[in-house]
């Protein structure tokens, strides 16, 4: 057998943005890294997103939640130019243990909930 590989960090996969999830689909995204020249990640009509251990650097917002979505954030980095979280039209971002970096706004009944251990800057 081989030896394991001491000392080496795996590379992170990374996805060119924005990624979409859409018609009520149920998504996880997992150790990745999105990079944007728009927005990050746009969850929208319904779809279910769980982000863990993902960095998002976007150039304009990093995560547009809108149409009832709702977007989990857990042991995340999100960074956007224009905004970090964008929530809209009753969707839900639910952050946790990340560190968010830039605007966060909710409007039409739309929610972001701060479950702990995050560190928040604009």
């Amino acid at each position: 057998g081989r030896a394991p590989a001491v000392g080496r960090t795996p590379t992170l996969r990374a996805l060119q943005g924005p990624v979409v999830c859409k018609d009520s689909e149920t998504k996880t995204l997992r150790q990745v890294v999105i990079r944007s020249k728009g927005d990050g990640i746009v969850a929208r009509d319904a779809c279910t997103l769980d982000l863990q251990g993902v960095t998002i650097q976007a150039a304009g917002r990093a995560i547009v939640a809108k149409d009832a979505a709702t977007v989990t954030v857990k042991a995340s980095t999100v960074q956007g130019s224009k905004a970090a979280v964008s929530a809209g039209d009753s969707a839900t971002v639910v952050l946790m243990g990340s560190v968010v970096t830039g605007k966060r706004s909710a409007q039409d009944a739309a929610d972001i909930v701060d479950k702990g251990g995050n560190t928040l800057t604009r």
